[in-house]
């Protein structure tokens, strides 16, 4: 059985209504008992993560996913609950100011959730369509994406030769588009990130948009809104 943890997020709905465009199951729970006998674990989030970190204290499931060994996937805040405090709590989010008012959070991935930067002319929060390039067996590319407000050709994306040296990734082009929406994000651009799959380029932001460690995987994006890229990632995790 596949779980989707019950953390709140607003895109619960749509995540099941993906799921069953693949033909999948779920079932929603905030019981640890159950989440720790699925056969994989779905952790949404849309939010703060201060509300999300109470919710999941308030119903013991933090030791409980913690601890999980079936493949668990986190989208958008739920992929930042993997990594090990959020600079949310900080007053603006700035690096200058203390980290006593960051939010703790699962710690599976010891890196800090900061805020975008702001910039002229860059919108925050991210919002629409942007690149994803593959960062296995790939230097880092610093040079800035495109980035679209629509939804991209996705006949062109499929010409695209995929790297499948991750199975999340199979069959998927690198360079396809996904839809953001957040304001916090993971950097990317740090040398030891080897969990980063994927990144896209944000001003002058290295947004880590896909990433797995062990059985742990997570996307910035919402692939339940991404098309059929989003569809195909979501059917390659239910596969493992």
């Amino acid at each position: 059985m596949l779980i989707i943890v019950d953390s709140g997020g607003a895109n619960i709905s749509s995540i099941r209504y993906a799921l069953e465009r693949i033909h999948m199951d779920s079932k929603l729970s905030a019981d640890a008992d159950e989440i720790a006998r699925a056969d994989h674990v779905i952790l949404p989030g849309v939010g703060t993560a201060r509300a999300a970190m109470d919710k999941l204290r308030r119903y013991e499931l933090v030791e409980c996913l913690r601890g999980l060994a079936c493949p668990v996937l986190g989208i958008c805040l739920g992929m930042q609950l993997l990594f090990s405090h959020s600079q949310e709590g900080n007053k603006a989010g700035n690096k200058a100011e203390s980290e006593e008012g960051d939010v703790d959070l699962l710690n599976i991935l010891p890196q800090q959730v900061k805020k975008l930067t702001a910039e002229p002319g860059k919108t925050i929060p991210h919002m629409g369509w942007n690149q994803v390039d593959w960062r296995v067996g790939e230097s880092v590319e610093k040079s800035a994406r495109k980035e679209q407000s629509e939804q991209p050709d996705l006949a062109q994306q499929k010409s695209t030769t995929h790297h499948k040296a991750h199975p999340l990734l199979r069959n998927i082009p690198d360079h396809s588009y996904f839809y953001f929406v957040h304001s916090y994000f993971v950097d990317a651009n740090i040398d030891a990130n080897a969990h980063v799959l994927g990144y896209c380029q944000y001003g002058r932001d290295q947004v880590s948009a896909i990433i797995a460690h062990d059985n742990f995987m997570g996307c910035q994006f919402h692939p339940e809104r991404s098309g059929d890229v989003g569809s195909i990632l979501l059917k390659n995790f239910t596969g493992l």
